[in-house]
């Protein structure tokens, strides 16, 4: 699975703590921009990520 981390905003440089956070958490909630009222969960868990990249651009 490949993570894409800053297609939104630029995680690396102002929310680094944020993402570490939510990475030792295990999930990462995202709310759909055209339904805000749409949240959807992602499992940043080693169990379902194995062999997980992630993609900071």
């Amino acid at each position: 699975m490949i993570i894409s981390a800053s297609r939104r905003t630029d995680i690396p440089r102002f929310h680094s703590d944020w993402f570490l956070n939510r990475v030792r958490t295990g999930y990462v909630d995202v709310r759909n921009p055209l339904f805000p009222g749409q949240v959807s969960r992602y499992s940043l868990s080693r169990d379902v990520s194995s062999g997980a990249s992630t993609l900071c651009w």
